[in-house]
């Protein structure tokens, strides 16, 4: 189940710390339903890693992880329910089965509806009607099944398959009428039941007149009207709740970034919308329709791309692939919030993050399908103030990497067929010139951009491997800095300064982050070791007030902290002598299906046990190794074991360290 290999370097100067910014926890995947509990808390299903997700019912910060993945066999975590006991009900769409949890400390109790001949086949939705009993809407076999509220027990298939034309049933709601109201997804369309019998009615909804397209979860307000999420179109439908007639357009398409709407809460005035499409969840007036805010955002960072810290000390990432760039606590990595969205200004695969002279955040933007822009934000708020260069400004084209020049002016690397660095003016934004025309000195598809000690401007080509270095003041070509591929560079990203004068380059292909002589460009090797961390696909590097170096993982989705460089450099034979400390540098990949590499130091060679467990506290795996000094690694195979959260642990002479790690699909 495992192979080992073992490296051996002394902690020093660029080991890895941590994961600063962790691709785990507080954040939620597809989410379909939302539901307050007992405690005045939001609760949230989050169907890619199967969990239940708790956030303050007043500020929307979260809490915890209320059900974990892994340790309950309900699988794709679809709806959830607080039933009349106070406890959590969960339905699994993919394991055919709802399960049953303490409504105050998420423990699993039981499979309340275990999988079996009278199970629901894929169920949607979990209701306790006026009766106390649980009403669940099976996908599969298109019909309403009825449990024993109390038992969990069949009582009956209350709605019968594809009665009055049910097909696919997403929400349920009983109305004012005391009938049960089903959401037909793939007729479009709101039928009604007798809450009694479960007999056919009528067809109280259609699309004739409205945009109802994919009806998923619906309600009736205080008002009595029914309020419909229109999945595929976007929008929350308000109907008159006596005789069905659309009355409008509640919340329109796209209104606060509303991007396939799910999941439906009426509460103190206010309305909560599970945004699909853009894992948050937002809060609209039930009345107007206008939006309030979004208290829920997801805080995972997707394809991370630049890092900057900010005036406040917070640390801000460009998430690319969802559009946003999110701030995180500068001194813990705790995610505070999205503060620039694609609401407003555009922002579509943000990439380069930058605080400029007057305070304000710098965002370029672009992707092969759009021609990009610079846009500027509040830097205290996030609001959008205006596109500061707008696309096609002195035939700016996917504009990469920013820089405020000691001019002041800024300054932006071009990555197009036409590769180019460009000086705009500071306050109007107006193009000045191309600093550097397209391909002067043979570079090619420049990302990263720096202002050196000296004053002069190294800019990274991606395409020939090489760092060239231009004329501070006049753009002019002066040398190859670095020439191609010397010390092993191999597609270079983002490029910086360290403290020690010297330059540091994220090398995507090879996974380092190598450092070179800043006055001679003489490569000084990999500061940064391959996959230290579990780095992978490095890109934006920033050296943070503490001295350390911030690095963003693209395919991990992280922000990894290495060890700044010393004020005194150390040759590499003083480098031998310094001490190591057991410590667990985490694994890579997580979450993985076929195999992970976990990294771990020792201070000298020593026999560890390693040791994998359940969420359930059971030992599934354990081994005892003989490792090195320095640093080691176990290739960890997942043959045999479910899908699921695991806890690793590595015991060294009565001392543990420990770990977690995800085996999905």
């Amino acid at each position: 189940m495992f192979t080992l290999s073992t490296t051996a370097r002394a902690q020093s100067p660029g080991s890895f710390i941590d994961a600063f910014v962790e691709n785990a926890g507080a954040h939620f995947v597809s989410s379909y339903d939302i539901a307050r509990g007992p405690d005045g808390h939001i609760y949230v299903t989050s169907f890619g890693p199967d969990e239940i997700l708790r956030y303050d019912g007043k500020t929307g910060a979260f809490v915890d992880v209320f059900v974990q993945a892994g340790n309950h066999g309900v699988e794709g975590v679809r709806t959830l329910a607080f039933g009349p006991d106070g406890h959590l009900y969960v339905a699994g769409v993919l394991s055919n089965n709802v399960g049953r949890f303490d409504g105050a400390s998420g423990t699993f109790i039981d499979l309340f509806i275990p999988f079996g001949a009278e199970s629901p086949s894929a169920p949607s939705e979990l209701l306790f009607g006026p009766d106390n009993h649980l009403y669940v809407s099976s996908l599969g076999l298109s019909s309403v099944n009825r449990y024993n509220g109390t038992t969990g027990a069949f009582i009956d298939t209350f709605v019968s398959p594809q009665s009055g034309g049910l097909n696919s049933p997403e929400g349920l709601a009983f109305g004012p009428d005391n009938n049960l109201y089903v959401s037909s997804y793939r007729t479009n369309r709101i039928l009604r039941y007798d809450g009694q019998t479960g007999d056919f009615i009528d067809i109280f909804a259609t699309a004739r007149g409205s945009n109802l397209v994919g009806p998923d979860d619906l309600l009736f307000d205080a008002d009595g009207a029914l309020l419909i999420c229109s999945a595929l179109s976007g929008e929350i439908l308000k109907y008159d709740g006596g005789n069905g007639a659309y009355l409008g357009s509640l919340v329109t398409s796209e209104a606060g970034g509303l991007n396939e709407p799910r999941g439906l809460l009426n509460d103190e005035g206010d309305l909560w919308v599970t945004s699909f499409g853009t894992n948050e969840i937002l809060r609209f007036d039930n009345q107007s329709g206008a939006f309030i805010d979004a208290p829920i955002q997801d805080n995972q960072l997707d394809t991370p791309g630049g890092i900057v810290f900010g005036p406040n000390g917070h640390l801000y990432v460009s998430s690319t692939e969802s559009d946003k760039v999110l701030r995180f606590n500068g001194g813990t990595g705790d995610f505070i919030d999205a503060f620039a969205t694609d609401r407003e200004g555009g922002l579509d695969a943000p990439y380069s993050v930058l605080f400029g002279p007057d305070g304000h955040l710098y965002v370029s933007t672009g992707t092969f399908n759009s021609l990009g822009s610079i846009l500027r934000y509040n830097g205290v708020t996030g609001a959008f103030i205006d596109p500061f260069v707008p696309n096609l400004s002195g035939r700016l084209i996917r504009p990469s990497d920013l820089i405020f020049g000691p001019d002041g002016h800024l300054y932006a690397s071009i990555t197009s067929t036409f590769s180019a660095v460009f000086r705009y003016d500071k306050s109007s934004g107006d193009v000045i010139d191309v600093f550097v025309p397209n391909l002067l000195g043979g570079f090619g598809k420049p990302n990263g951009l720096a202002f050196g000690p000296d004053g002069h401007l190294y800019v990274n080509s991606s395409w020939y491997n090489q760092i060239v270095r231009y004329d501070g003041q006049t753009g002019e070509f002066i040398d190859d800095f670095v020439p191609r591929s010397s010390g092993g560079l191999s597609e270079p990203a983002d490029l910086v300064f360290g403290p020690d004068g010297h330059l540091y380059v994220s090398n995507y292909m090879s996974d380092e982050v190598l450092r070179f002589d800043g006055e001679t460009g003489t490569p000084l090797g990999a500061f940064v070791l391959a996959g230290a961390g579990g780095l992978s696909g490095p890109d934006g590097l920033a050296f943070g007030s503490d001295g350390n170096l911030y690095v963003s993982s693209r395919h991990t989705n992280e922000v990894l902290r290495y060890q700044g460089p010393s004020a005194i450099q150390v040759s590499s034979e003083d480098e031998i002598g310094l001490p190591y400390e057991f410590a667990i540098e985490g694994n890579y990949p997580n979450p993985f299906s076929e195999s992970t590499r976990i990294v771990y130091v020792l201070p000298a060679a020593s026999e560890v046990s390693f040791s994998v467990y359940d969420l359930l506290g059971r030992e599934v795996y354990s081994v005892v190794i003989d490792g090195t000094a320095g640093r080691n690694a176990i290739i960890f195979e997942a043959e045999g074991l479910s899908r699921g959260a695991y806890m690793y642990r590595i015991q060294l002479d009565g001392t543990s360290k420990s770990g977690r790690m995800v085996i999905g699909s």
